[in-house]
C-alpha cells in the first residue's frame, strides 16, 4: 500500500534563522544621520598680518643642529629650517624660506686636529648667507730667534680655505671672524706679524666682524677652548678697514660661555612684532619727546614737541620711516620774550611737515599802575591791547603753518598791585581770543610773587580762568 506523503514548497520548508542574542546598544553604536557630521574650524594662518606670520616662521627655526664634523672642525647650523615645513605649501614654504635665508648661521670652529683643508658645504645649509668662524693662532715656537713665528703659517692657511669657503657659498652677505692666541712671552711680536698680515683676512667683501682674543690655554689637556674666558685686545673697523688694537681691555676678562654665547643672548627684535605693536611704541616714545628749540635766530622762543628727534632717525631707515609716519601730533610752541615785540615780522623756522596745533604762552605786560576795574572809561586798555597783539601773532603764525587745526593761547598775568583788574579786563576782551580761528582752547595764569620773570612760564603759574571750544 502506498504511503502518499505532502510535499511543501521548497520555501516554506526553509528552517527560520536562529535567534542570536543581542546586546543592549551603546552610544558607540548609534549611526548619526547624514548631514549631521560636526562642522570642521579651519584656521586661515595667511589672515595673519605677515608680521606675525614671521614671527610664527622664526620660532619654528632650529636653534642648534649639530653637523658631522669635518677635517677634525666642528660644524654646526643655527636658526635652520626644517625640511617638513617647506612642503606644507607653496605660499608658506616661500615665506618661511625667506626667513630662513635670513636668520640662518653656518658656525664653524677651529680644532687642533684642522689643518686648513676645504670644506664640504652642508646640502642642508646650501642657502646660508651668514657665517661665523671661531679660529685660533696657535703660535708655540718658544722664541723667534731659532724658530719662524708660526702667526704667519696660521692665517695664510685659514686665508686659503676662507676663500674657497667664500667662492662656494654664492650667496654669502656676512664673515664673522673671531681669533684666539695664547698670551705667551712673545706675544707683542706674533701681534706685531697679525697686524702686518691684517689684509689676508679684512679683504673680504662679505666681512662684517674681525676680532683678537686672549685666551690663556697653554698647558690644558683639551688645547684651545672657545668656552674659556677671554680678554678682546683688538678689532676690525669697518670705517677704515684696519684691525686696531683695544687701548684699555677691562680689568676682568671677558667670559664667554661658548663659542655660541652672542647667539644665546636673544636680542629683542622690534621688527618681529605686529605692525600695531610697533604704532603704540613709535605713539609712546614721540608722546615724551619734550620741546625741542628751533630758530635760534628768532627773538620768539619757537619749539616743537612730540616730533621724532634727530638721534632716532639715524637707528635705521625702516625705524625712522614707521616712526615717521606715526608723528602725526607735532605741536608748535611759540613762547614770548623780552626781546619780541609784537610788531616784529614772525618768521617760523623749518619744521616738520606733520605738525598739526599750535600753542601760544603769551605774557599780559601792564605799565600803567593806575589801571582800573572798569576799562571801558578809558579810551585805550592795555590789556586788550596786548590780547589783540597776541592775536595779530596767532594769526600771522597760522598763515605760516596752514597745515594747523587747533590753535591754544595761554597768557599770564605777572604780579602787581592791580592782578584782580587785569584779570577783569581779560575775561572783558575774550571774544577777541575766542575769534582766532581754529581756537579750541585758552587760559589766563597768575604768576607767583616769587616766580622771578613773567617770561619763564613755570608750572607754578595758577590757572585763573578757563576757556574751550567744548563747553
Amino acid at each position: 500500500m502506498a504511503i502518499t506523503v505532502p510535499v511543501e514548497p521548497r520555501s516554506k520548508a526553509r528552517s527560520p534563522l536562529p535567534t542570536l542574542r543581542r546586546r543592549a546598544p551603546t552610544a558607540a553604536d548609534e549611526v548619526k544621520p547624514e548631514g549631521t557630521a560636526p562642522p570642521q574650524f579651519t584656521f586661515n594662518f595667511f589672515g595673519l598680518s605677515r608680521e606675525l606670520r614671521d614671527m610664527v616662521y622664526d620660532f619654528s627655526l632650529t636653534f642648534k643642529r649639530k653637523i658631522r664634523s669635518q677635517h677634525g672642525a666642528r660644524l654646526r647650523g643655527r636658526m635652520v629650517a626644517e625640511a617638513s615645513l617647506l612642503l606644507v605649501g607653496k605660499q608658506f614654504s616661500r615665506e618661511y624660506f625667506e626667513r630662513a635665508q635670513y636668520h640662518t648661521c653656518l658656525i664653524i670652529v677651529d680644532r687642533p686636529e684642522f689643518h686648513g683643508d676645504s670644506f664640504k658645504i652642508p646640502r642642508a645649509l646650501s642657502y646660508v648667507r651668514n657665517v661665523e668662524l671661531f679660529l685660533a693662532i696657535a703660535c708655540d715656537s718658544p722664541d723667534h730667534f731659532t724658530d719662524q713665528c708660526r702667526v704667519v703659517k696660521e692665517v695664510r692657511m685659514h686665508r686659503k680655505w676662507i676663500v674657497d669657503l667664500c667662492q662656494k657659498m654664492r650667496r654669502l652677505e656676512s664673515i664673522s671672524i673671531k681669533l684666539i692666541t695664547d698670551p705667551h712671552q712673545h706675544i707683542e711680536a706674533c701681534e706685531a706679524k697679525l697686524l702686518e698680515l691684517q689684509h689676508k683676512l679684512t679683504n673680504f667683501e662679505e666681512l662684517k666682524k674681525l676680532a683678537v682674543y686672549h685666551c690663556d690655554y697653554a698647558g690644558k689637556e683639551t688645547g684651545w677652548s672657545f668656552a674659556s674666558k677671554r680678554t678682546l685686545v683688538m678689532e676690525w673697523s669697518a670705517k677704515d678697514g684696519e684691525l686696531h688694537r683695544v687701548e684699555a681691555p677691562s680689568a676682568s676678562p671677558e667670559l664667554e660661555k661658548g663659542t655660541s654665547s652672542e647667539s644665546n643672548e636673544r636680542t629683542f627684535d622690534l621688527f618681529g612684532l605686529p605692525r600695531e605693536l610697533r604704532n603704540a611704541i613709535y605713539d609712546e616714545v614721540l608722546a615724551n619727546v619734550s620741546e625741542v628749540k628751533v630758530g635760534n635766530q628768532t627773538p620768539m622762543r619757537i619749539s616743537v614737541q612730540n616730533a621724532m628727534p634727530t638721534t632716532l632717525i639715524l637707528v635705521s631707515h625702516q625705524f625712522s620711516k614707521e616712526c615717521k609716519e606715526r608723528e602725526r601730533n607735532v605741536c608748535v610752541i611759540l613762547k614770548d620774550t623780552k626781546l619780541w615785540h609784537p610788531f616784529a615780522l614772525l618768521e617760523i623756522p623749518a619744521i616738520p611737515s606733520t605738525v598739526t596745533s599750535l600753542e601760544l604762552h603769551m605774557a599780559l605786560t601792564v605799565t600803567n599802575e593806575h589801571h582800573k576795574q572798569d576799562c571801558s572809561d578809558f579810551d585805550f586798555c592795555e590789556i586788550e591791547n596786548e590780547i589783540d597783539l597776541h592775536c595779530t601773532t596767532a594769526d600771522t603764525a597760522l598763515a605760516q603753518l596752514p597745515q594747523i587745526r587747533a590753535v591754544s593761547m595761554h597768557l599770564y598775568i605777572i604780579p602787581s598791585g592791580h592782578q584782580g583788574d587785569d584779570l577783569s579786563c581779560a575775561l572783558a576782551h575774550q571774544s577777541r581770543l575766542k575769534d582766532i580761528d581754529k581756537i579750541t582752547a585758552f587760559t589766563i595764569r597768575q604768576c607767583p610773587e616769587d616766580g622771578g620773570s613773567v617770561f619763564d612760564f613755570s608750572a607754578a603759574c595758577e590757572v585763573v580762568a578757563r576757556w574751550s571750544s567744548g563747553g
